[in-house]
C-alpha cells in the first residue's frame, strides 16, 4: 500500500474527478465512460461503460485500469514521492482516501474495490 496523503478530502476528491472528466471531454473521441464521485464525503468512485464493449468483460475493465497507472505514473507527483515504478491507479484512489471503487459496464455488472486504511 502507499502512503496515504494528509491533504485528502472531499474536495480534492471531486476536483479529480472534474480533472478526468474535463481531460475526457476535451479529447477528440467520445468518452467511453464516465467517472463520478458518490457519498456525503465522496469517497466512493464510480465508473462505468458508456457504449456495450469498452466493459463487455471485466478483464476489459482490468485492462483500462492498467491503462489509468500508465497515465498517473507518468504524472509528476508519482515521479516527486518516487513511486513511478511500483505504485498503480488503485493506490493514487486510496491515497486519496477513497473507500471504495465501482466499475460497471452499466447493464449487468458491477465489481466493487474496497480500499484499507
Amino acid at each position: 500500500m502507499a502512503r496515504a496523503s494528509q491533504g485528502a478530502s472531499k474536495a480534492v476528491r471531486v476536483d479529480f474527478v472534474n480533472v478526468l472528466t474535463t481531460a475526457q471531454l476535451e479529447a477528440p473521441e467520445s468518452p467511453r465512460f464516465v467517472f463520478f464521485a458518490k457519498g456525503e464525503s465522496s469517497s466512493t468512485l464510480i465508473l462505468i461503460g458508456l457504449d456495450d464493449e469498452i466493459f463487455s468483460t471485466l478483464y476489459r475493465a482490468r485492462a483500462l485500469m492498467a491503462q489509468l497507472t500508465v497515465s498517473v505514473r507518468r504524472g509528476g507527483f508519482f515521479r516527486q514521492e518516487e513511486l513511478q515504478y511500483v505504485a498503480t491507479f488503485y493506490d493514487l484512489l486510496q491515497m486519496m482516501q477513497f473507500d471504495e471503487l465501482v466499475i460497471s459496464d452499466g447493464d449487468s455488472w458491477a465489481h466493487r474495490v474496497n480500499f484499507k486504511r
